[in-house]
């Protein structure tokens, strides 16, 4: 475990009890290991194929549309799949269902950009391309 000991900048408020001028502080971090990120990496493919079970219709459609958009013009977002799921007028249970459409060693990331869609608060999504 690091710790770090550090002395407020400030005089501010701690749990509604101000800190004393030149008190001290001392911040825990653990460190993680190799083994902590691969069973978070299996946890996290564990979260996506319980996602896709549960969602298996929606995951199914997508990725049919999914595939369609990236033979046609190379690369395919979940942007471009929420306009076609809006149209075909279905929803996700959950949305990790969204990342589920692309489980599956053909789809491969080509890029990065910001979502447009307003729910997702610009933030940034990975750019598919289905590779046979």
């Amino acid at each position: 475990m690091l710790k770090i000991d550090w002395a407020p900048a400030s005089k501010k408020f701690e749990n509604n009890a101000p800190i004393a001028q030149g008190a001290r502080r001392t911040l825990s971090m653990t460190q993680l290991t190799l083994q902590d990120a691969a069973k978070e990496t299996v946890l996290k493919e564990q979260g996506l194929n319980d996602v896709a079970e549960h969602a298996e219709h929606f995951v199914s459609v997508m990725r049919r549309v999914a595939r369609k958009i990236s033979e046609e013009s190379g690369f395919v977002s979940t942007d471009n799949l929420r306009v076609y799921a809006d149209q075909l007028g279905i929803v996700p249970h959950h949305s990790n269902a969204w990342g589920a459409v692309f489980m599956g060693k053909h789809w491969k990331v080509v890029s990065r950009k910001q979502s447009q869609y307003p729910g997702n608060h610009a933030r940034e999504i990975r750019v598919w391309r289905y590779e046979p």
